[in-house]
């Protein structure tokens, strides 16, 4: 994979859970070395495999954030995302393996 590629697949998992959560958001792995998706109201860090939420920062409403939480499950549960998700990850595990490009 190369940088090019790593970050051309960052984007497109931003712009899914973006459409998913109808706002911008931002994803990033978190120091725990969970994937973490930050949005206008905070942010919520996830296993990429099973969708359980493991950390969260949330200043918004209690429905919205019980949305949020089932949205990312939901989007962990779809194969194509899954594949997407787990590529992301090794990109952020092996970014010094990733190639000019």
């Amino acid at each position: 994979m190369t940088k090019h590629d790593a970050i051309a697949l960052e984007a497109l998992c931003e712009k899914r859970f973006s459409a998913e959560f109808g706002e911008s958001v931002e994803i990033s792995m978190a120091l725990t070395g969970r994937l973490r998706v930050a949005f206008s109201d905070g942010y919520i860090t996830f296993d990429y495999k099973t969708g359980e939420i493991n950390y969260f920062r949330y200043e918004g409403f209690k429905d919205d954030f019980d949305g949020y939480c089932q949205t990312i499950k939901e989007i962990c549960a779809t194969p194509s995302y899954q594949k997407d998700l787990e590529a992301l990850v090794w990109s952020y595990e092996h970014r010094r393996e990733l190639t000019e490009g």
